[in-house]
C-alpha cells in the first residue's frame, strides 16, 4: 500500500461570502495507481489502465495503449504514463478519467471528462499531485481537469457546478502541482466529482507529449475568495435566448473583464469590460446548451452565473 506524501486536491468550491476555514480531505479510488485492471483481450490487445479509473485505451488499442503503467513511480510501486499518439495522421491526446467514462471513437479517439466521476458528499476545493511532463513540441502541455457536477434528472444529464483546468508545463522530475476549481452555483452541492488527465490539450494536441501522475487526493478546503453580491445585482435577459445576451450588474462590484464558458469550461469569448455596467453579446453561431459568464473584478474576486441558450 502506498504511502500518500503529499496531497493531490481538487478545489471545486467558489462561495459567495467568507473564506472557510475548515479543512478536510479525502481519497479517491486508487488515487496512486497501485492496481491495474486487464483488457482481457488477446494480445496485441492485452493493455491495462489503473482500477477505477477509464483511459483512451479502448479507442487506440489498434494503434498502441498510450496509458500504460510505470515503474518510476513518486511513492509506491507505480505510476501512471499517458501518452499522445498519431491516429491516421492526426495528433491525439492521452486521456484518463476517475470513474466510469466513456470514451469516443473516429473522429476524435479521445475520452469525455463529464461522462466519469466519482461521489462525493460535499463540493471539492482542489486537486493537488505529482506530475512529470516531457514532450518533443515546443508550446506543449499537459492537462488536469476537474469538475463537480450533479445530475440533473429534468434534462436527464450532468449539471456542471465547478470546474478548473491546469496546464501542466514540462517537468523533468517530479513536481507538485495544486488546481483550485471555480464553483459556479453556489447554493448547488454536487453528488460528484470528475478528475482528468490529457497528455496534451485534448482539442489540439501537439506531437510528443508523455505525462506521468502519481498520488492524487481530493481537498475540500476553501480557497478562492467570490464577491459577495448578494445574487440579485446581477441580470441577465432574455433567459434563455437564441443569440443576444444582455447582462446588468450594480456598479459598486467594478468589473473589469467577462468570460463566456461552455458547460464543460471551454472558454469561448473574453471581453475588456472596465467602466461598463451593462453591455451584451451574442451567442447565434453557438449550439444550444447551457453556458456560464464570469465577471472578475479589480481585487482578482470572480463571480459565475449560468444561462440557457435555445435555438
Amino acid at each position: 500500500m502506498k504511502t500518500i506524501t503529499r496531497l493531490f486536491y481538487l478545489s471545486l468550491f467558489f462561495f459567495f461570502g467568507s473564506a472557510v476555514k475548515s479543512f478536510a480531505q479525502t481519497s479517491l479510488p486508487n488515487p496512486g495507481f497501485e492496481q491495474w485492471d486487464s483488457s482481457g483481450n488477446p494480445p496485441p490487445f492485452d493493455w491495462h489502465q489503473p482500477s477505477d479509473w477509464s483511459s483512451t485505451n479502448p479507442v487506440t488499442e489498434f494503434n498502441s495503449a498510450g496509458i500504460t503503467k510505470s515503474v518510476g513511480a513518486h511513492a509506491g510501486s507505480f505510476a501512471v504514463q499517458i501518452k499522445s499518439q498519431n491516429i491516421f495522421g492526426t495528433q491525439r491526446a492521452g486521456g484518463l478519467v476517475c470513474g466510469h467514462a466513456k470514451t469516443q471513437t473516429f473522429p476524435d479517439y479521445t475520452i469525455l471528462p463529464i461522462t466519469g466521476g466519482e461521489p462525493v458528499g460535499s463540493k471539492t476545493k482542489k486537486v493537488r499531485g505529482y506530475y512529470k511532463f516531457s514532450t518533443i513540441t515546443s508550446g506543449d502541455s499537459a492537462y488536469v481537469i476537474a469538475i463537480n457536477k450533479k445530475w440533473n434528472s429534468g434534462l436527464n444529464q450532468p449539471d456542471t457546478i465547478g470546474l478548473g483546468i491546469l496546464k501542466l508545463p514540462p517537468a523533468s522530475s517530479y513536481t507538485l502541482f495544486e488546481l483550485s476549481i471555480a464553483d459556479w452555483d453556489s447554493l448547488v452541492a454536487p453528488d460528484s466529482i470528475v478528475v482528468a488527465f490529457f497528455s496534451s490539450n485534448p482539442d489540439t494536441a501537439l506531437e510528443g507529449g508523455i505525462l506521468l501522475v502519481d498520488d492524487v487526493e481530493l481537498d475540500f478546503s476553501n480557497a478562492i475568495q467570490t464577491v459577495n453580491d448578494g445574487s440579485s445585482s446581477i441580470n441577465i435577459f432574455p433567459n434563455p435566448s437564441s443569440g443576444v445576451f444582455n447582462i446588468r450588474f450594480n456598479e459598486k462590484n467594478n468589473f473589469v473583464q467577462m468570460n463566456i464558458y461552455s458547460a464543460l469550461g471551454k472558454l469561448i469569448f473574453t471581453q475588456n469590460i472596465s467602466g461598463q455596467n451593462a453591455f451584451q453579446f451574442d451567442l447565434k453561431n453557438f449550439p444550444e446548451d447551457m453556458y456560464w459568464f464570469e465577471l472578475k473584478n479589480k481585487k482578482g474576486e470572480l463571480l459565475r452565473r449560468k444561462f440557457l441558450k435555445m435555438n
